[in-house]
């Protein structure tokens, strides 16, 4: 049996589902419930519910493990897509790496709910299932929610440490910028009515802090999943342009995001949260495998880079190893 946990943010009770999460086979059509998608959406699951009382929940485990690189390797490869920006015309590319954590299974739950007491403000989950594994997470990132045909979605880009007073600098600022624009365009490309786009300020996500651009605005009908379909994946955790971001970024990631950066949540005819997800782990035997990533213009220095994904990796290895 395949089940989910989640609380939404700044809401206190624990949601449970069980049932069985099912491929789309046209992932075009909107679908209701629970979702979740790998990166592409060349996977999308959809939860469907299903009332077995006397099945017991069990974590299900993927038979394959991700790819683990060096720091060593991590800077390598970094350097080297910031030498081929110009040549393949990217202005942004997020690179992203895997990190292993030893992890007691069996106090996967208690992750969880420590997850649920200490990030009141994002999106807390744990799903399982036959399909892809146990994965577990804490994402402060909305990627769209819809109330009717009321919009809402969010530029969440660029990282410091949660205690780093100083201004934004100007790789941060224009690393933001592309993830503002990217959003405008396809906001605009809906003809959102009433769009309003605020201004960018710092938004705290447990040890780190980011640049948030909200978005809000009125679709003028019912095409909400075609929207979050074009919308995703944001410059935030792919790049710009798209296109020549995500033909950089596979040929130099050594592993594959699986459902890291996809989309996840809920949906229904009248009312949708559905988050990016970050801030994640897949959970196997004995281990946990963090998915961890930052943004790089032609400004990055791989070394902050690389700080930056183990500044990200705290959100849950700060109680994973209280766990062990």
């Amino acid at each position: 049996m395949d089940y989910v946990y989640y609380k939404l943010p700044f809401e206190t009770t624990i949601q449970f589902k069980k049932g069985v999460f099912n491929e789309l086979e046209n992932k075009e059509k909107s679908v209701t419930g629970f979702v979740v998608s790998d990166f592409l959406h060349k996977k999308v699951y959809n939860l469907q519910e299903e009332d077995s009382m006397n099945e017991q929940e069990i974590l299900h485990f993927s038979s394959e493990k991700p790819i683990v690189i060096s720091r060593r390797d991590y800077l390598i490869e970094a350097q080297s897509a910031i030498h081929a920006f110009g040549l393949m015309g990217v202005e942004k590319m997020v690179y992203s790496k895997v990190k292993m954590q030893i992890f007691d299974h069996s106090k996967t739950m208690e992750l969880f709910n420590q997850l649920c007491e200490n990030y009141p403000t994002v999106f807390c989950y744990l799903i399982s299932s036959a399909k892809f594994g146990t994965w577990i997470g804490a994402t402060p990132e909305l990627l769209a929610q819809k109330r009717g045909l009321q919009i809402k979605t969010v530029a969440l880009a660029s990282t410091k440490k949660l205690n780093d007073n100083s201004d934004w600098n100007s790789k941060e600022l224009n690393e933001h910028r592309f993830v503002v624009e990217n959003i405008r365009s396809t906001c605009e490309k809906y003809a959102l009515e009433e769009l309003e786009i605020d201004e960018p300020k710092s938004h705290p996500a447990g040890p780190v802090k980011h640049l948030l651009t909200e978005f809000s605005g009125h679709l003028t009908k019912n095409n909400f999943w075609n929207f979050l379909n074009d919308l995703h994946p944001t410059p935030a955790v792919c790049g710009t342009p798209r296109i020549q971001a995500l033909d950089l970024l596979l040929s130099r990631e050594m592993h594959e995001r699986e459902l890291y950066t996809g989309f996840i949540g809920l949906n229904n005819e009248l009312n949708a949260d559905i988050f990016v997800n970050l801030r994640c782990a897949q959970i196997q035997e004995g281990r946990a495998f963090l998915y961890l990533g930052g943004g790089f213009t032609k400004d990055s220095n791989p070394e902050n880079e690389w700080e930056e994904t183990e500044n990200k990796a705290e959100t849950l290895l700060k109680f994973m190893r209280e766990l062990v």
